[in-house]
């Protein structure tokens, strides 16, 4: 892959949805009139990203380690190792800690399952029917005010809580992530 937007038959081949040989690859390319620009070296041809299905974008992109976000294509952070933790520590920790620092530590779970329920959300926004994205674009946001330099999002609180409740592992929502990733 000479950049994350340009692709080789070869990388392309075998894809979800695609021909798993090159040749299968350039006779679609060539029905479906996809951009290509010939290789920098050797035989052949690279095809442009725009011409492939988003999903199939979205994994070119998520392979090379990128991410498009409102048109701009930026570096995903990369994977650090995972850390194990002892549970008994852990709950110790907690046992130990006053109720300030409880709190404190509820309210940082709470953004964490808000960023998780966001980023499953994001698995299947594109496969939602346009009247469930209205829906929860509803349930989320109160108000868009128009500022100088961009917008002003205000979240409705509770909207988070359900849509994170809608996420939340054993639910209906989680399912259907599971199911979508299958």
């Amino acid at each position: 892959m000479t950049d994350s937007t340009w692709f080789t038959a070869q990388e392309l081949a075998g894809l979800p949805g695609f021909p798993a040989s090159d040749r299968g690859i350039r006779i679609k390319a060539k029905k479906e009139k996809w951009e290509s620009r010939p290789k920098d070296e050797g035989k052949g041809f690279e095809y442009h990203i725009s011409s492939f299905p988003p999903a199939i974008q979205a994994a070119l992109l998520r392979k090379a380690g990128k991410v498009v976000v409102g048109g701009m294509t930026l570096d995903l952070p990369k994977d650090e190792p995972q850390l194990r933790y002892c549970k008994e520590a852990v709950w110790d920790r907690w046992n130990k800690a006053n109720t300030k620092a409880k709190e404190k530590a509820k309210t940082k779970v709470a953004a964490l399952q808000a960023v998780m329920a966001l980023h499953r959300l994001g698995d299947v926004w594109e496969r939602l029917y346009p009247a469930e994205r209205h829906r929860i674009v509803n349930l989320m946001v109160e108000r868009v005010d128009l500022v100088p330099g961009g917008l002003k999002v205000s979240w409705r609180e509770l909207g988070w809580k359900a849509l994170i409740g809608e996420f939340a592992p054993d639910s209906i929502g989680a399912e259907l992530v599971e199911m979508e990733v299958q």
